[in-house]
């Protein structure tokens, strides 16, 4: 619907699908999906959002949760965005007192979920 602001318009001009099951098990034949829910949906979305760096509070605020314990049931999630910032920190300081060669490198928290943490290469490694 043209004049529809919702993303699931629903069949009254202005409004959104209110019982979406019908449809739902629809899509779900239709996709191969038979066991996926739509809260699964918004469980990938977060979780897919807390491994790419975005903050607990956008989540929070992407997903409508009006309470912060309810998104910080993603925050392990996060574990690897703030593995690789730690790195990339330290490398800058070990770098900084010469301990090191500088690593070019950036984090971005607004990196896909498919970026990799900075590596350390054995001779790192075994130095720390």
């Amino acid at each position: 619907m043209k004049d529809n602001p919702h993303v699931i318009a629903g069949y009254k001009l202005g409004a959104h699908l209110v019982e979406l099951q019908k449809p739902w098990r629809r899509i779900r034949a239709r996709a191969g999906l038979e066991n996926v829910r739509i809260h699964d949906l918004r469980h990938s979305f977060a979780s897919i959002a807390a491994g790419a760096g975005v903050s607990l509070p956008m989540i929070g605020k992407l997903l409508g949760h009006t309470q912060p314990a309810t998104t910080a049931r993603y925050a392990h999630l996060a574990a690897d965005p703030m593995r690789a910032a730690s790195e990339l920190i330290g490398n800058e300081i070990s770098a900084a007192m010469g301990k090191t060669k500088p690593r070019l490198g950036r984090l971005d928290a607004s990196a896909s979920s498919a970026a990799k943490p900075p590596r350390l290469d054995e001779a790192e490694a075994t130095s720390l």
